[in-house]
């Protein structure tokens, strides 16, 4: 590649990569820089007149220019080294430039960012003068409405007072008329007392004489009574005592009988634990069925303590339920008959 082309294709290089010096901008950009390269990469492969043709230096481009026009490229060539040098120090003194502008941007950017902090920083503490000018203004709100709830209160307090005054005279007036009602009523009932009073005193002296008639005659109808009760109570004595030692030997019967049941009983009832489809007894049993006191639970929770009779409830038991409520009283046929709850 000759100095020419090297030198055009640093020109499109700088000229892509800085944004002032680019007149095009965005996809179009990326689009001239790519095209740039694509064509710098593939000047070498081309065919050698073509790269003859373009200013490069092939075999074909030596041979027929070398040996005519070689003071001219002589020429040419310090021509181009000088330009070339003039356009290096230019693109110097470019560069130079660009950097001190960068640093200028820089410091710009960092006084606009101090710039911007000093701002916030006021922005805070003009908030934080307004929250503390807001809390006040609360503070001083809640303290009036304070004043007012405390006075509104003072207010509902004598007007109660008040009232609570109304309702006591207004009492204490409906006490005394009805005192004097019942003070009224008292002397009435007095009347009424007296007045019975002597009615039944007419009336107990006419009970008391017919008491005495009746006395008398009920003495006479006494002595008769007590003859013939003498005569009865002889004769219900000898029955007594038959009676009695009747029923000694009928209890004394009953309570052999009694004694030999009791003890058959004892003897069919026994300790079993019996399982069925939905629940499990464990008690007492008598022929193989539950009899007597046991405990019987259910797959669901449920239980039941107390005592059965052929297989069924009957008597007392308590019934518990899995929320904690039970059941409790007398059974009669495995059906709850009188609950002590």
């Amino acid at each position: 590649m000759t100095i020419l082309h090297k030198q055009l294709y640093l020109i499109l290089m700088i000229t892509w990569l800085r944004n002032t010096w680019c007149f095009l901008k965005g996809r179009w950009r990326s689009l001239l820089g790519t095209v740039t390269a694509i064509v710098v990469m593939m000047l070498p492969f081309l065919e050698p007149e073509i790269r003859c043709y373009f200013g490069l230096i092939s075999e074909v481009c030596q041979n027929e220019i070398e040996p005519q026009k070689e003071p001219e490229l002589v020429k040419q060539q310090e021509n181009i080294d000088i330009i070339q040098t003039v356009k290096f120090q230019q693109l110097e003194e470019e560069i130079q430039k660009f950097k001190i502008n960068r640093q200028k941007q820089e410091e710009i950017a960092h006084q606009k960012q101090l710039a911007d902090e000093a701002k916030r920083q006021l922005g805070i503490e003009r908030q934080k003068k307004l929250e503390l000018e807001l809390e006040r203004q609360r503070r001083l709100a809640e303290e009036a409405k304070r004043q007012l709830e405390i006075e509104r209160q003072k207010k509902l307090e004598l007007e109660l007072e008040r009232q609570r005054r109304l309702a006591e005279e207004a009492k204490r007036q409906l006490e005394i008329e009805r005192q004097k009602k019942l003070e009224l009523e008292l002397e009435r009932q007095k009347q009424l007392a007296k007045e019975a009073k002597r009615q039944i005193e007419r009336q107990k002296k006419l009970e008391l004489e017919l008491e005495r008639q009746r006395q008398l005659a009920e003495k006479k109808r006494q002595l008769k009574i007590e003859r013939q009760k003498k005569i009865d109570l002889e004769r219900q004595r000898q029955i007594a005592e038959q009676e009695a030692k009747r029923q000694e030997e009928d209890k004394k019967q009953k309570r052999e009988l009694a004694q030999k049941k009791e003890h058959q009983t004892l003897a069919r009832i026994h300790q079993c634990t019996k399982e069925y489809s939905d629940s499990i007894y464990k008690g007492q049993c008598k022929n193989d069925i539950p009899n007597g006191y046991g405990t019987m639970t259910f797959d669901n929770g449920e239980s039941y303590n107390g005592y059965y009779k052929n297989g069924m409830r009957n008597g007392f038991g308590t019934h518990y339920l899995p929320d904690g409520f039970t059941i409790q009283g007398m059974w009669v046929d495995g059906i709850l008959s009188q609950s002590s709850d």
